[in-house]
């Protein structure tokens, strides 16, 4: 929770953790793609993401596709060794509820005290950038179902004139400004979402 996100000595301005941060919005399919570089035969790791459960095996069309696996069991965590890789596939972010919030992602235990863990951050409105060059940021708006999509997106910079964009009807949006890299550009929607990016 973000209370136990301020307890800590060190805290950037949203008080967000320095670990990695998927966003999506409620309801959403998610694919979580990993790859475990670390643990050892003797002592694998376990990875959970709390409040989500995925398809042991996801696998569809013999094997070539990942999908819907009606022989397939759910797991709400994963044993993993060194160099195991995992697709996650979680049918409904925030749950079959479709609860927003942050919710924990962890190798459990020792694994996740040294830093390998983070937030899956599920809104009502998630807003992404995907580029954010000197020139031009871009980006997409996912929501949940039945809330209305946002008609814009605005993007301001740390410093400078920031811009926006219109967000077409897939969600996508992009619009020009001109950045110095090394910049943090913010997009946000007047309905809320907010994701911040540094310029490339």
């Amino acid at each position: 929770s973000n209370d136990l996100i301020k307890i800590g000595s060190r805290c950037n301005p949203s008080c967000d953790p320095e670990t990695p941060i998927l966003y999506t919005s409620a309801g959403m399919p998610v694919r979580i793609h990993m790859a475990f570089a670390g643990g050892t035969a003797v002592f694998p790791g376990v990875f959970n993401i709390h409040g989500h459960h995925w398809q042991e095996e996801p696998w569809v069309r013999d094997g070539s596709r990942l999908g819907f696996n009606s022989l397939s069991q759910n797991l709400g965590m994963e044993q993993m060794v060194p160099y195991q890789v995992l697709n996650a596939l979680l049918d409904s972010a925030g749950g079959k509820d479709r609860v927003s919030g942050d919710y924990l992602y962890e190798m459990f235990r020792d694994n996740a005290q040294n830093g390998m863990w983070g937030l899956l951050r599920v809104q009502d409105i998630s807003v992404v950038i995907s580029q954010a060059s000197t020139t031009q940021v871009a980006g997409s708006v996912m929501v949940k179902s039945g809330t209305t999509m946002p008609t814009s997106v605005t993007v301001t910079p740390a410093s400078g004139t920031g811009c926006s964009a219109t967000v077409n009807s897939s969600g996508s949006w992009s619009c020009s400004m001109s950045s110095t890299a090394g910049t943090k550009v913010t997009a946000t929607t007047a309905q809320g979402g907010s994701y911040t990016a540094t310029v490339r």
